[in-house]
């Protein structure tokens, strides 16, 4: 099964993004990790394969479009989120009507809705590959090329005389075993990563592990946690500061801090094999403690994320969190005392969220002072289970859940007034306005992190955040 005769050429694209309001990850581009992985194992067997970021080149679906087609592909790939399903069908949808050979395929976390209706509302588009994409890109590649059976292809959603089939998922992959992303083939773009991150740039994003292994209720990723040894992870910063230059780094897995002796042994490789490397990552509030924080603080880790998500314990409880109000007191001590800064998420609306739950978590954030906050309301993931059980319940159907997500607007759904657990959404718009007032409209905040900036880049760094923040508050991002 070797498609290197008759060779064909594959373009992977990230499509435009539709920008979310209080979001600031769609402010600055970063490093389409996704398509980077796919390019580097279709590589690896041989293919022709380019990569086109829309979003880095800041390229409109018109734009978008027209760069496909100046490209001339036999088959286009598209790895979407479920914020750039509708970007991503109005190119498909012209494309074929340009040039209906083209095979098109659309993967990434934007396939996560039922595969009925994905075929029947996205009709244009050939394939979707639900899950892990390199393996079932490479198959899907051989069966379009006629040497493989498209049935074989592992969890790859088709049609067959006018019914929609899915075919059973691939096991999960050992990412050790993966060939490194193909970062060369990324535009050279100013690549970078909203405030406070970007402090020594250029900066680029590394993927130590895939897949969690917790259960939050509204996430669904993958529960089996695969880690990259460290010897790999060694790997992948060393290519991406020979292609980036990197000077620093964002480990972009959600829970990097996850097993002691790793972490420490990480720790350990990146100061000995990168001095003056600047890096962040995101961790879980109850995998760090003071000794962690040391270790990160002394190998360059100037800032942690933190899923804190509430200063509630009966919110914590309601979204099946699994830690303590006191740990997130701890984890964010912890930091303060090694020198590391904290920014904490913070979400609004899990069930049964009200004015006095609000209230404690932002006594919590005054109590413990952590450098930075992103607020925002909960938007539960498709597949999770607090919306599956929301869906049985009646409250929601898919179909409602993928016009929202299609719309990027609640009109016409019943998320129009209420959100996913059923509270205003008046009250959840109100509640995250005021929580980013009263965090950062704050003298004393103001001062406290004017006198702890440690450079004019980062003072201009800071001061763009909140301009876009600002903005955000009182010109909101439509639809």
């Amino acid at each position: 099964m070797n498609p290197r005769a008759n060779n064909c050429k594959i373009l992977i694209v990230s499509p435009p993004l539709s920008r979310i309001r209080f979001n600031l990850s769609g402010i600055m581009p970063m490093q389409p990790l996704g398509i980077a992985a796919l390019a580097g194992y279709l590589r690896k067997k041989g293919l022709d394969v380019e990569l086109l970021d829309s979003v880095a080149l800041r390229h409109t679906t018109d734009q978008t479009l027209w760069e496909i087609l100046k490209r001339n592909p036999q088959i286009v790939g598209f790895s979407t989120t479920i914020f750039n399903i509708a970007h991503t069908h109005v190119i498909i949808r012209r494309l074929k009507e340009i040039r209906p050979e083209i095979k098109t395929v659309m993967g990434g976390y934007g396939v996560v809705f039922p595969p009925e209706m994905l075929g029947s509302k996205l009709e244009e588009i050939d394939f979707f590959i639900k899950g892990e994409g390199e393996e079932a890109l490479w198959k899907l590649v051989c069966a379009i090329q006629g040497k493989a059976d498209v049935a074989g292809v592992p969890g790859l959603i088709w049609r067959e005389n006018g019914r929609v089939r899915q075919n059973p998922p691939s096991p999960p992959l050992d990412p050790n075993s993966l060939p490194l992303p193909a970062l060369d083939l990324l535009p050279k773009a100013p690549y970078s990563m909203h405030p406070p991150f970007n402090i020594k740039p250029p900066l680029c994003l590394v993927e130590t592990a895939r897949g969690c292994g917790w259960q939050c209720n509204f996430c669904s990723l993958s529960r089996d946690l695969r880690q990259k040894s460290v010897e790999r992870v060694r790997e992948e910063v060393a290519w991406a500061k020979r292609i980036f230059k990197a000077r620093e780094v964002h480990f972009v897995d959600p829970t990097f801090t996850a097993g002691r002796k790793r972490l420490f042994e990480l720790t350990a490789m990146i100061k000995k094999d990168f001095p003056g490397l600047a890096w962040s990552c995101k961790s879980r509030v109850d995998l760090l403690d003071y000794e962690a924080a040391r270790r990160m603080a002394g190998a360059g880790c100037h800032i942690v994320s933190l899923g804190m998500e509430s200063g509630s314990q009966k919110m914590l409880n309601a979204m099946n969190k699994a830690v303590t109000v006191e740990q997130s007191v701890r984890a964010v001590r912890a930091l303060k005392k090694a020198g590391v800064r904290s920014l904490v998420y913070i979400m609004f609306g899990a069930p049964g969220e009200t004015d006095q739950t609000v209230r404690q978590t932002m006594d919590l954030l005054e109590r413990i002072r952590p450098d930075y906050a992103l607020f925002a309301g909960l938007m539960p993931d498709p597949l999770s289970a607090l919306l599956r059980r929301k869906s049985s319940e009646g409250v929601l159907s898919q179909e409602d859940v993928f016009n929202f997500y299609y719309n990027n607007s609640a009109a016409g759904t019943p998320l129009e007034n209420d959100s996913f657990t059923e509270i205003p959404m008046a009250d959840i718009n109100r509640w995250v306005k005021d929580a980013y007032t009263s965090f950062y409209v704050n003298p004393r905040y103001m001062a406290s992190r004017l006198f702890a900036s440690k450079s004019l880049r980062e003072i201009k760094n800071l001061a763009h955040g909140a301009i876009m923040l600002a903005k955000d508050a009182l010109f909101p991002p439509g639809p």
